[in-house]
């Protein structure tokens, strides 16, 4: 198998973050948390009054109770839900209308909000006092996501805070998280900055949203987000040790940016933990949640099986004393002598990378794309009848949002041609097949499968994020976390993987090359 590090260090920087519950504990313990993956009940796609649009989302805030009280009673002290999670998606600007709700600013509301008590002291607020009460009556720090409504003065085109003048119809809508404390209360409200095409809501400035528990320091920022530095890694550089994370994350590049293997990789890369949500719609590949640490994921759910449901997942996770710190020193040299095969070029994830393949046996290999280079020592099976690439990219991402990335990505082709190297694997496709390195007619793929290497990058940015993911019984799964090391120096170093090796990379987030 393939592999790959970075440098890291453990450090911090606390930061002095005002917090909306303004509770500071500075010794925190570890900590039971739950993220649950839910399949939306999604209301019907014309315009409802109030009325309806309560009666619809509480078809899912009824689930989330569920989920809530099962978690509550294993030991959970927070439970995050996804982005979209309560209404569904895509909404138009006015069909989402009547779902939105006035979320006032916890850090300047006095004295502190209890929505499940107080519920007319903000209104509407029918879905806010519910997820209170939630909280309250199962005693868990609860996150999730609902749509906000800001009023604003469009006559002086006044800007409340916001990048965008105040609308003719006077007011803003914010995709928005909320958090909420054991007793109920309202302790902190994010605004999505990182909107993916969501046309019915506005796009804040950027907003850094934090709450403190008795187990650590919490930060909130929503799906998209989690590609850019503000204010995601902002947080981090900051001193937050701890990310909920909603998401509506729709796995539609592969093998990279996929749910579970981005996010575990973003949480390994810095040095935290996150708490990701997922919206479950298999059918349309939005899967994978989890609790993600710097060792690795403690406990993910990853199933895109048509018609599956949604599914709790509760880990106990160490605390962190701070993000790791980062440094641009590097494991790559340029003195060894590597292997160079003919380069050919491959289209990925929309990406042309330059790409050498993985000759049988033994041996070293590298490649380069203006400046980033690859470099990969490696041993395996010399009977292998699989193929395996080693390839290289620098440039942007057109997306909704452009970013700019570098990357090294090793990959097991889906047949023996370069032309189905970067071809999406059966694993990553609804209802994929099924074999098992436990059945003996499979036992002879899993084995051809495993590469053993030392996977090494060159990159112009210290924010590296490694990524390993195998086949495990036809389903696209996360190398366990004792079998590969991400250390200091770029390097990735496999361990003993014991499945099938689908991909491993280390991807490169060179945030101050992103387009404006």
């Amino acid at each position: 198998m393939a592999a790959a590090l970075l440098l890291l260090h453990l450090l911090g920087l606390f930061s002095s973050f005002p917090t909306a519950s303004g509770l500071l504990f500075e010794q925190p313990s570890g900590f039971r948390a739950a993220v649950y993956e839910h399949r939306c009940e999604r209301p019907e796609r014309t315009l409802v009054n109030r009325t309806r649009a309560v009666s619809n989302m509480m078809k899912n805030v009824n689930v989330y109770r569920q989920q809530a009280a099962i978690a509550s009673s294993q030991g959970a002290q927070i439970i995050v839900f996804p982005e979209d999670g309560i209404y569904g998606t895509p909404f138009s600007r006015s069909r989402i209308r009547p779902y939105l709700e006035h979320i006032p600013d916890p850090a300047t509301t006095s004295p502190p909000w209890i929505p499940c008590t107080h519920p007319d002291r903000f209104t509407p607020s029918d879905i806010l006092s519910h997820l209170s009460c939630i909280a309250r009556d199962n005693h868990v720090y609860v996150v999730a996501n609902l749509g906000d409504i800001q009023p604003c003065v469009s006559t002086d085109n006044s800007k409340d805070a916001k990048t965008s003048p105040c609308p003719d119809y006077g007011h803003f809508q914010y995709n928005t998280d909320v958090a909420f404390d054991p007793q109920g209360t309202l302790v902190a409200r994010y605004h999505k900055r990182d909107l993916f095409g969501e046309r019915q809501f506005d796009t804040p400035d950027v907003e850094y949203s934090i709450f403190d528990t008795p187990f650590g320091r919490f930060g909130l920022f929503t799906c998209f987000d989690i590609l850019f530095y503000e204010p995601a890694v902002t947080l981090v550089e900051r001193g937050v040790t701890n990310v909920a994370f909603p998401t509506a994350w729709i796995n539609g590049h592969f093998p990279m940016h996929g749910a579970v293997q981005l996010h575990s990789a973003w949480a390994r890369g810095l040095g935290v933990n996150l708490l990701a949500a997922n919206y479950h719609w298999p059918e349309h590949a939005f899967v994978g949640s989890g609790i993600f640490t710097p060792e690795g994921p403690v406990g993910y759910f990853y199933n895109t099986t048509t018609g599956s449901s949604g599914h709790l997942v509760v880990a106990d996770v160490a605390p962190v004393s701070s993000p790791r710190t980062l440094s641009a020193a590097s494991d790559y040299t340029d003195d060894l002598t590597f292997e160079t095969p003919p380069v050919f070029e491959k289209r990925i994830e929309h990406q042309v990378y330059s790409m050498v393949e993985i000759v049988k046996g033994s041996g070293n290999a590298s490649v380069c794309k203006g400046d980033t280079c690859c470099r990969l020592q490696y041993q395996r099976d010399a009977a292998s009848s699989e193929l395996f690439a080693l390839g290289v990219f620098e440039g942007i991402m057109r997306e909704q949002i452009d970013w700019y990335f570098e990357a090294c990505l090793l990959m097991r082709c889906t047949n023996g041609s370069h032309s189905s190297c970067g071809e999406e694997s059966e694993e990553s496709r609804p209802n994929p097949p099924s074999p098992s390195c436990g059945d003996s007619n499979s036992r002879q793929l899993c084995k051809n499968a495993r590469v053993a290497s030392r996977f090494v990058g060159k990159f112009s940015t210290k924010y590296v994020y490694p990524e390993v993911i195998v086949s495990d019984g036809g389903q696209l799964a996360l190398t366990p976390r004792d079998q590969w090391d991400f250390t200091q120096g770029g390097s990735l170093q496999a361990r003993n993987i014991s499945k099938p090796l689908l991909a491993a990379a280390l991807y490169a987030r060179v945030y101050t090359r992103d387009p404006q």
